[in-house]
C-alpha cells in the first residue's frame, strides 16, 4: 500500500512539473514595451498610434510604458546610442530607476540634455532594461530605439545610398537572378520608402516578375541584400551585359535616388552528358594503359575546349589530353593513355576530370572516381641447355616415317624403270 501511495505521489509531482518546465522553455523577453498603453505626457497617443519622443528646450524627452510578466520591484533603465561619437546627447548620467505603477507598468520617462550644435538625423540606440524576478534572479532586456533629432542643424554631408553587385547566375534561356547589396552611406539619415527598379537596354534580360521591388527601410550605415529575379532570353548573347539599377528613397531631406550600371555575365546552356568510364580493372606494371569515356553534347550550342585530366595514385599527376570542340547533337569518345612504369604494385585510386567551356569561355566540369590494381608482369620462361639439345634431336617416329616414304619412292621408281625396259625389248623384237 505504501509503495502504491509513493508511486501515485511521484506521478502527481511529474504532472505538476511538466507544465512549469514547458512554460519556462517558452518564455519570451523579460521586459517589453506595451505599445497600446498611454502614459501621462504622451499626448493621448500610444506607440502603436504614432507617439514619438520630442525635443523641448534642448532636452530630448521620451516615454516608454514597460511591462513584464516576471519582474517585480525596481527597474533600472538607460538609453545607449550605438555610435557614441555621433550621439546627440551631452555627457550625463543616463540611468533611471523606477517602480511599477498601479496598473503594473513601469512608467519610464527619459530626459536627456542635447548638444546645442547637434545634427538632425536618425540615431539607432539600445534601451537597456534591468530588474529581477520574485526569487531575486536578475532579468534584463535590450530594445531597439531610434532617436530622431529634428531641432538641430542640418548635416552638410549629402544623403546617399550605394549599390553593388554580389552575385549573378544568368544562363541563356533560363530563369536566373542577380544579388545586390544596398547600403545607406549616410551617417545620420534613415532611408525609407525604398524602391529598386532594374532593366537592360538590349531586352535580353527581362524582369521575371516585376521591374521594381519595395525594400525595407535602412538606418544610417546599415545594408541589406536584394535578389532580382531575371528571365534570360534564349537568344541572349553569351558574355557581359549591362544592367541598369535605380534606387529611389525618402529621408529627412526629402526624396533622393541612386543609379548604377552593373556588368553581369550570361553563360550558354551546356548539356554535356557522358557514358561510363572505361578502364581495365588491372594494369600491368611497366606497360601503357588506356582510359576512355563517351561524351555527348545534348544541347544546341557548341561545347569548346573539352579536355580530360587524369590523377591516379602516386604515379599520374594532372595528365591532360585535349578532346577538342563538340558541336551540338554530336558525340565523341575521349581517350587518354598513361604509363604505369612508375606505378607501385597494388590498388590505386584516382579521378578523371572533364573540363569544358562555352563561347564566353565560362568553364564547367565533372569528375569520376577511378579504381585500378597494378600487377607485376608475367615472367617469360628461358629454355635451359638440355631443353635446347632436346630441341635439336629428331624424334624416332619422324625418322621411321621418312624412311618408309623413301623406300616407297624407290620401289615405285624401280617398277617404272622395269616397265620402260620391257617396252624397249618389245620394240627390238
Amino acid at each position: 500500500m505504501r509503495r502504491l501511495l509513493a508511486l501515485l505521489l511521484m506521478l502527481c509531482l511529474l504532472l505538476c512539473a511538466v507544465p512549469a518546465f514547458g512554460s519556462a522553455a517558452a518564455e519570451t523577453e523579460a521586459f517589453h514595451l506595451d505599445e497600446n498603453a498611454i502614459l501621462s505626457g504622451m499626448g493621448n497617443r500610444s506607440w502603436a498610434w504614432g507617439y514619438a519622443p520630442v525635443e523641448q528646450n534642448g532636452t530630448w524627452i521620451g516615454y516608454f510604458p514597460v511591462a513584464s510578466d516576471r519582474a517585480v520591484g525596481e527597474l533600472t533603465a538607460w538609453l545607449e546610442p550605438e555610435r557614441e561619437a555621433l550621439s546627440p546627447f551631452l555627457p550625463q548620467n543616463l540611468q533611471v530607476k523606477l517602480r511599477p505603477n498601479a496598473e503594473g507598468l513601469w512608467p519610464l520617462r527619459l530626459c536627456y540634455r542635447l548638444y546645442d550644435d547637434r545634427i538632425n538625423g536618425d540615431y539607432p540606440a539600445r534601451l537597456h532594461l534591468e530588474g529581477q524576478d520574485a526569487e531575486g534572479q536578475p532579468l534584463q532586456t535590450e530594445l531597439s530605439v531610434v532617436v530622431r533629432i529634428r531641432g538641430g542643424l542640418d548635416d552638410p554631408a549629402p544623403v546617399t545610398a550605394e549599390l553593388s553587385l554580389l552575385d549573378a547566375a544568368l544562363t541563356q534561356g533560363e530563369l536566373g537572378s542577380c544579388t545586390l547589396r544596398v547600403r545607406n552611406a549616410s551617417e545620420t539619415a534613415e532611408l525609407t520608402d525604398l524602391v529598386l527598379s532594374y532593366a537592360e537596354t538590349a531586352g535580353e534580360l527581362l524582369p521575371a516578375e516585376t521591374d521594381s521591388l519595395r525594400l525595407e527601410k535602412l538606418l544610417p550605415g546599415r545594408e541589406q541584400s536584394v535578389t532580382l529575379p531575371i528571365t534570360v532570353s534564349a537568344e541572349a548573347r553569351p558574355g557581359a551585359h549591362q544592367l541598369r539599377v535605380c534606387l529611389s528613397y525618402r529621408s529627412l531631406r526629402g526624396e533622393g535616388s541612386t543609379e548604377a550600371l552593373m556588368t553581369v555575365p550570361v553563360v550558354q546552356t551546356l548539356r554535356l552528358e557522358h557514358g561510363p568510364v572505361t578502364l581495365a580493372d588491372t594494369v600491368i606494371q611497366g606497360e601503357s594503359a588506356l582510359i576512355s569515356v563517351e561524351l555527348m553534347n545534348l544541347g544546341a550550342n557548341e561545347i569548346k575546349n573539352v579536355r580530360m585530366t587524369l590523377d591516379l595514385g602516386d604515379f599520374v599527376h594532372d595528365q591532360t589530353v585535349l578532346v577538342g570542340n563538340l558541336p551540338g547533337g554530336e558525340s565523341v569518345t575521349g581517350k587518354l593513355a598513361f604509363s604505369t612504369a612508375a606505378a607501385p604494385l597494388g590498388p590505386a585510386e584516382g579521378t578523371l576530370t572533364v573540363v569544358y567551356e562555352d563561347a564566353s569561355r565560362s568553364e564547367a566540369s565533372f569528375s569520376e572516381p577511378l579504381h585500378v590494381t597494378v600487377e607485376a608482369p608475367v615472367p617469360i620462361p628461358v629454355p635451359t641447355t638440355e631443353q635446347k639439345d632436346e630441341g635439336r634431336t629428331v624424334p624416332l617416329w619422324l625418322l621411321l616415317t621418312a624412311c618408309g616414304l623413301l623406300l616407297a619412292a624407290l620401289l615405285l621408281q624401280g617398277i617404272l624403270l622395269r616397265s620402260k625396259l620391257h617396252k624397249l625389248e618389245e620394240e627390238r623384237l
